[in-house]
């Protein structure tokens, strides 16, 4: 068959071209990509190109060789997405706080709940008839999952994301979403053997399935963390290392595939795997999550609306009603354990409204249901708006849930005694000791206590917030009013700062207990302050009424 490569690359161009562009101007609006991506796919497709210019569509998108091409590109895509997926989380957090532990599986038991009451009762959507439970069960999972990658980015834009109640939400984030990848893939087992009369090799078939994911968390995650130091230090720089994780992750997928899952569920695992390690370092995860972003992305997101007429489709009732149901789903099942294991009513709501938060994930669910045939156009098209519409409407919602109420300055809570100019530290371990032990002088805090306090959450998450600033801290009972110490570091020391930077200037904080309010306005206070810090400007520091005056004379200029 012969094929017209002119129009092929035209159309690559265009969907590139126009999703990026698009997904940029979204980004800075709205805190997501995905959005512009989708709305050029939309523009590009039969809903608004098809219906306007239809022989430039028909030669365009609607050609043989670039159908073939999207299907099999995609495929690659999606499985790269999943990887970026896996990497963003951080196993060793989860088992760490029992908010976590709570509120993740509660989020999946009243999914569940919801989606047999709702869509079995109230609302017959079942368009495609297939089996009632595989239906239900699929809808509640689409209900529970979360959109991690643009939850880190509201967070981080609002100054949230280093802090007691973003590293709750990241990591709940995390652990539902390894619930739903997990448990789906125990779903798609039954249905695939949905006519096997044979019910011993289903069993059989899960049961190969849990050992791998048991064997990858456990032994091949040991073996990766051993040969990961090997691969940066013998092959070429980044290549070997790129390769070995892209290698990995195709054959995760692969193995997925063969066990009757998904290949998305063995990507996700590798990406979970290697970012678990201590030798894997943030530059690395920066340059496959460029490559994905830069490419497969908005290639992936930007052809969802290529061949869906969105205007036939949508279903505006059911996309509101998706919306509704996703954030009182995520403030039930957020709200209770975050107020009980952290007192704060204000935290406890934004911790559950930030669970309901949609995004890429989403879509790669959604996506995967519609070539399932689990749901119809109708349901996909109407879930990717109430996506949308969620995106839009989030980081406003969690701005004005956040707000400082209080305007705490962190510069009131600075004294000569507590200004160290030469940090004398080379680890995070190291620097917090020191901070701590000239705070247990001054204040006669235990410095065993405020030690094993502040280096306990630094390995919750690393308190890096970058631009060469950490800002490590913890929340002591009894304690009246914060105190906060700043260290200033010459060669740096890592914090573990999502941009790879060294941290130069250290601010430990402690807070009262009872008041986590006072540890958020501080937290954001300083994030805000040193936006646009540069290390090299605070070298000529040499007291702290010269610190003072560089934070109101240099910073808080510009």
């Amino acid at each position: 068959m012969e094929h017209n490569y002119d129009y092929f690359f035209l159309s690559l161009f265009l969907v590139l071209l126009s999703s990026k562009f698009l997904g940029e101007i979204t980004r800075r609006v709205f805190k997501s990509s995905l959005v512009g991506e989708i709305i050029a796919g939309i523009i590009l497709g039969p809903t608004v190109l098809g219906m306007v210019f239809p022989e430039f569509y028909q030669k365009t998108f609607n050609q043989d060789l670039f159908r073939e091409f999207l299907h099999l590109f995609n495929g690659v895509g999606v499985v790269m997405l999943l990887l970026v997926a896996g990497m963003e989380s951080d196993l060793g957090s989860i088992l760490k706080q029992k908010v976590i532990l709570f509120s993740a599986p509660l989020k999946i038991v009243v999914s569940m709940l919801v989606s047999f009451f709702v869509f079995y009762y109230l609302v017959d959507i079942n368009y495609n008839k297939i089996d009632q439970s595989f239906f239900i069960i699929s809808l509640g999972f689409m209900l529970a999952i979360t959109a991690l990658p643009v939850l880190v980015k509201i967070l981080s834009d609002l100054n949230l994301y280093r802090t007691d109640v973003g590293m709750s939400l990241v990591g709940t984030a995390v652990f539902i979403d390894m619930i739903v990848w997990i448990g789906f893939s125990v779903v798609l087992i039954f249905y695939k053997k949905s006519n096997d009369a044979n019910i011993f090799f289903i069993f059989l078939n899960i049961f190969l399935v849990i050992l791998f994911l048991i064997t990858v968390l456990t032994v091949i995650r040991k073996i990766v963390d051993k040969i990961l130091p090997y691969i940066q230090s013998q092959f070429s720089w980044p290549e070997g290392i790129l390769a070995f994780v892209f290698s990995l992750c195709f054959l995760f997928s692969t193995i997925a595939e063969f066990l009757g899952t998904h290949a998305i569920i063995g990507s996700f695992l590798s990406g979970l795997i290697i970012s678990d390690s201590e030798h894997f370092r943030d530059k690395i995860h920066y340059r496959i999550e460029s490559i994905v972003n830069s490419f497969f992305s908005p290639i992936y997101f930007g052809s969802l609306g290529l061949y869906l007429n969105f205007s036939d489709q949508i279903d505006f009732k059911l996309a509101i009603l998706f919306v509704v149901l996703g954030v009182m789903i995520s403030v039930i099942s957020g709200f209770s354990p975050y107020k009980y294991f952290n007192k704060s009513t204000r935290e406890a709501f934004g911790f559950g409204y930030g669970l309901s938060i949609r995004g890429a994930t989403d879509i790669i669910f959604i996506s995967l249901l519609l070539s399932l045939q689990f749901v119809n156009e109708k349901i996909f098209v109407s879930y990717v708006l109430a996506v949308v519409l969620v995106i839009l409407i989030s980081p406003t919602m969690l701005r004005i849930i956040f707000a400082t109420r209080y305007n705490y300055r962190f510069y009131d809570y600075l004294t000569d005694k507590l200004f160290i100019k030469d940090l004398n530290a080379d680890t995070d371990e190291k620097a917090i000791e020191q901070l701590c032990n000239v705070i247990s002088d001054v204040y006669k805090l235990d410095f065993e206590d405020i030690k094993s306090i502040v280096i306990d959450r630094e390995r919750l998450m690393p308190t890096g917030i970058g631009n060469g600033i950490a800002i490590p801290h913890g929340r002591v009972p009894g304690l009246v009013k914060p105190i906060i110490a700043v260290g200033i570091s010459d060669i740096g020391i890592d914090f573990g700062s999502r941009d790879g930077t060294l941290a130069h200037l250290i601010f430990l904080i402690l807070t009262p207990y009872d008041n986590p309010q006072i540890q958020l306005e501080i937290l954001a206070d300083i994030a805000k302050t040193f936006k646009y810090f540069e290390p090299n400007t605070i070298i000529g520091v040499k007291n702290l009424h010269q610190f003072i005056s560089f934070v109101r004379n240099e910073l808080q200029t510009k």
